[in-house]
């Protein structure tokens, strides 16, 4: 009998031969009941992957752990758009002329990165209720560029960044999750450079300000944050065969909207695609916004897997429309709105329609994981959890 680790590396691939997998990300429904001391009776004491091992389901660890159990050291450098965790498979050295300070106050942690030329600061939160809600990437409250003066202060920190590869962390996540799922490479969640500066480097209001009075200086940063993301794939690439990469994501029809996408994020979505196909390895896109109107972008890029897609009714498409607008080969993961798991949104008989409604519209040996998008939520109902496992083995 093939492991649960074998069978999902396998869909990743696009092999359907086991049929459709249920593979729930679980991290933020077990984070927050386990920080408000409402885990299930079934459930307490228990590991998430003790949990999982439990439900007979597939360990889901598309992405890490952002915060590292809410732990700053982790996100020292989030206004950068970087993590310090121990399932990334790199890790990031700034300059010895550049220092960084934290402060923590009630949850709002202020960083400042002091260089030659000058100092950027801003903010995120590490507070009560994201931990009451399992959410472990902390929103940032104040953006590191907000005046012309900033954009050659954090020029010069990522001209100056120096990338680690940590191949060590990838193996290590691979002997804890064992043979209960595989876990992909996480490379970055910008698929391109502008991506990352409206990701984490500029508020958005304010990005689509400068993107039509002061694109110059986008495109200029943008090319830092070239090398620098290039750096990132390498790392995530050199040292592993066959790689199976996390690469870009959060995309949305309103913030990436088509335009956008087609000119400041396929290109070099598509050039980080290459780079890893080179190597036989394959591309997961976290999609899971609302992805009207980008499917046909989605159709053109190299991306192999879109991970946590979406559907009716928490956005515009349903699955067959999904489905219908991608290429055969491209394998879709998700297909469960979160809404579907709460009593409180979703009545049972809308529950019921909602399985009757995807297996009419699934056709047999079509490349989809069903996960949900994006994460089970902290009050799911674990009941109804079971039943999609079941309804899964049926499809």
């Amino acid at each position: 009998m093939p492991s649960n680790r074998y069978k999902m590396l396998q869909a990743l691939k696009g092999e359907t031969k086991y049929g459709v997998l249920w593979a729930p990300r679980m991290d933020i429904w077990y984070y927050s009941n386990l920080y408000r001391n409402t885990l299930p009776e079934e459930f307490k004491g228990l590991t998430l992957k003790q949990i999982i091992k439990k439900l007979g389901i597939i360990y889901n660890k598309y992405l890490p752990d952002w915060a590292g159990g809410y732990k700053i050291e982790a996100t020292k450098d989030r206004l950068l758009g970087i993590y310090t965790h121990k399932d990334i498979p790199y890790e990031i050295k700034l300059d010895k002329s550049i220092k960084r300070k934290l402060t923590e106050n009630n949850g709002l942690v202020e960083v400042s990165y002091i260089t030659p030329k000058g100092t950027v600061k801003g903010s995120f939160q590490m507070n009560e209720f994201l931990k009451n809600s399992g959410v472990t990437l902390p929103p940032i409250k104040e953006f590191l560029i907000k005046s012309a003066k900033d954009y050659d202060i954090v020029m010069e920190i990522f001209s100056s960044i120096k990338v680690i590869p940590k191949p060590e962390n990838y193996k290590q996540l691979c002997s804890e999750i064992g043979d209960d799922g595989y876990p992909p490479i996480y490379g970055h969640l910008a698929a391109s450079p502008m991506q990352a500066i409206l990701r984490d480097l500029i508020e958005p209001t304010q990005f689509f300000i400068e993107y039509k009075l002061n694109l110059g200086r986008l495109l200029e940063l943008s090319k830092i944050l070239e090398k620098f993301l290039l750096d990132i794939v390498n790392a995530v690439t050199d040292y592993y065969t066959e790689p199976i990469v996390v690469w870009g994501g959060n995309y949305d029809s309103a913030l990436t909207f088509p335009p956008f996408f087609r000119d400041h994020i396929l290109p070099f979505l598509n050039k980080v695609c290459d780079i890893i196909h080179a190597k036989n390895g394959r591309v997961i896109g976290h999609c899971d916004g609302e992805n009207d109107k980008l499917l046909p972008l989605y159709r053109e890029s190299g991306m192999d897997i879109l991970q946590s897609v979406n559907v009716k009714p928490m956005v515009k498409n349903s699955y067959r429309e999904i489905r219908n607008s991608l290429r055969e080969e491209q394998v879709i993961s998700g297909g469960i709105p979160s809404i579907l798991l709460l009593k409180s949104s979703i009545s049972d008989e809308q529950f019921k329609n909602f399985l009757n409604e995807l297996k009419k519209s699934y056709k047999k040996g079509e490349r989809l994981i069903l996960e949900v998008s994006d994460n089970v939520p902290p009050d799911a109902d674990m009941d109804r959890l079971k039943i999609i496992g079941e309804f899964a083995d049926k499809l």
